[in-house]
């Protein structure tokens, strides 16, 4: 008998796990907040499409509860930081004896997080690699190859995730810390009101981008944690590619990440929202790391200000020169 896969959130992650899994014939529940349940319930489908808007799955409308089941076997949780201490104490109460639980959070330090909350729970890192967005209750629209980075060994979680039709890579705490390096662009978009595409083809977002993660890297070699790009890459060719590459940074994200123009980073999603964004767990990891460890961090320190301003309606979006100026490069 399968597992019982049960997706905390029916945002774009959860969304795309959820039609991937089902697809795949697995058993599926996504788990809603209370006042979403009618909303969720309310379609006959569930829609996944790629860039194009063609079709990848259409299913009947899974089983949708605002409670955790019973039977849950793997339990995913594929929130956003704004909504997990309230995930965690109903976690409390409902988690099953014995199931596993799977960070998709962005950042670093939740897996480590659960497994102090739940010591009797295996605990997974997945690490999410693809970019997505959602419609409508579940109408959900890849933009990229549907990649992840699960941690552990090639074990039958693995196994389900590729047969679902995701390319899973074994990853580790040093892939995560890469993985947030990459992240640091959000808030880059998001105070520019910019896609994927811009910051890969915009001279000055492109040198604010490797600046802030040059400012990244010190701090974490300043903290003693080891780091790795997801990608077969050294740092110092990604860099170089970045800085100096033209097109060509563009032309290998499309061709290796599936990366298309319709990427858009979901910080950039939530300013538009006017929703608040994960900036303290990206950009404000790297600038408590450096209070905690005596090292300067002035960029990701303004990027932070900057990202606030704009959650509280007070800020303002910049042109990349602009933002680069603001930035003092």
């Amino acid at each position: 008998m399968s597992d019982h896969h049960v997706i905390i959130g029916a945002g774009a992650v959860g969304g795309v796990l959820a039609a991937r899994l089902i697809d795949a014939g697995e058993q599926v529940t996504l788990v809603v907040r209370p006042s979403r349940l009618d909303i969720y319930q309310a379609p006959d489908r569930l829609r996944l499409e790629d860039a194009e808007g063609r079709s990848l799955v259409e299913v009947a409308t899974p089983d949708i509860r605002d409670r955790l089941p019973e039977t849950a076997d793997i339990v995913y949780l594929a929130v956003k930081h704004t909504a997990l201490n309230a995930v965690l104490a109903d976690l409390e109460t409902q988690l099953p004896a014995g199931a596993t639980l799977v960070s998709c959070l962005n950042g670093i330090g939740v897996s480590e997080r659960l497994r102090q909350h739940f010591p009797r729970h295996p605990v997974r890192q997945l690490t999410i690699m693809f970019n997505a967005a959602i419609f409508s209750p579940l109408h959900y629209r890849i933009t990229t190859h549907p990649g992840l980075v699960l941690d552990g060994p090639r074990d039958a979680l693995h196994q389900t995730l590729r047969q679902a039709g995701f390319r899973v890579a074994r990853g580790n705490e040093a892939i995560a810390r890469g993985k947030l390096l990459i992240n640091l662009n959000n808030a880059l978009c998001a105070l520019s009101n910019t896609s994927f595409r811009d910051l890969l083809l915009d001279p000055d977002l492109r040198a604010v981008f490797m600046a802030v993660v040059d400012e990244a890297i010190d701090t974490f070699n300043a903290a003693g944690l080891p780091w790795r790009l997801p990608m077969p890459l050294p740092y110092p060719l990604y860099r170089l590619l970045v800085r100096h590459g033209g097109r060509l940074p563009w032309w290998l994200a499309r061709l290796n990440n599936g990366l298309t123009a319709a990427a858009y980073p979901s910080m950039v999603a939530d300013i538009r929202a006017g929703r608040p964004t994960e900036i303290r767990e990206l950009n404000g990891v790297i600038s408590e790391l450096g209070r905690q460890h005596g090292v300067s961090t002035p960029l990701n320190d303004t990027v932070v200000t900057l990202v606030l301003a704009l959650e509280a309606g007070e800020g303002e979006t910049f042109t990349p020169a602009r933002l680069r100026r603001k930035l003092g490069l």
